[in-house]
């Protein structure tokens, strides 16, 4: 439903407050990655995949 970035891993943005959500949705779990600010670097949670 929430747009792909790499593999499982989606991003939802909140119209709640100025922060997205990048999960990973797994068949047993929803593992959440990060909850980032929108004004950061988009690419700064990267190291958080399992290689």
């Amino acid at each position: 439903m929430y747009r792909r970035l790499r593999g499982e891993v989606r991003r939802h943005f909140t119209a709640a407050f100025p922060y997205g959500i990048l999960f990973e949705d797994c068949p047993a779990e929803v593992r959440i990655l990060a909850v980032i600010g929108l004004h950061q670097d988009p690419d700064y949670w990267l190291h958080r995949l399992a290689d």
